[in-house]
């Protein structure tokens, strides 16, 4: 008995820390990533930021937002994410935007949400994202 409940806590433990210790699946090539998205029939997450680490949009968006257990399994079970950090490798029809942007799109590249730039926040995010995730849900029970 006792050896089963400890088998049982420890199951339990490796589960929460794999879900606390997920990470966003990143991309890096944009329309590679496009192709497998409409393949795959996912939508497609554009994280477009910089490398300066003067910039604090983009640091909090790195440390505070997307590292959210809840924005992380949102994005990996119904994205494929793509993140631009080089403007060299910015696809031409994003080179006006500003620095930080959140693209969320779909396999042919056409918006499902307005763009997010600058100042986005944690609960913001989470409440596009669970909103898109029921739309899609409701989707699949048709």
């Amino acid at each position: 008995m006792r050896y089963n409940f400890i088998k049982m806590l420890f199951a339990i433990t490796i589960f929460i820390t794999n879900s606390y210790a997920q990470n966003i699946k990143w991309h890096s090539n944009y329309n590679m990533t496009r192709y497998n998205a409409k393949k795959q029939n996912k939508n497609l997450f554009l994280y477009i930021t910089t490398k300066d680490t003067n910039n604090p949009f983009s640091e909090y968006i790195d440390k505070d937002i997307l590292t959210n257990p809840t924005i992380i399994n949102y994005i990996n079970q119904d994205y494929l994410a793509v993140k631009i950090d080089d403007c060299d490798n910015i696809p031409s029809i994003f080179h006006n935007v500003k620095i930080p942007s959140i693209y969320l799109l779909n396999g042919n590249g056409k918006n499902i949400h307005p763009t997010l730039v600058g100042d986005i926040n944690e609960k913001i995010l989470s409440r596009i994202l669970s909103k898109l995730h029921k739309q899609k849900l409701k989707l699949l029970d048709k």
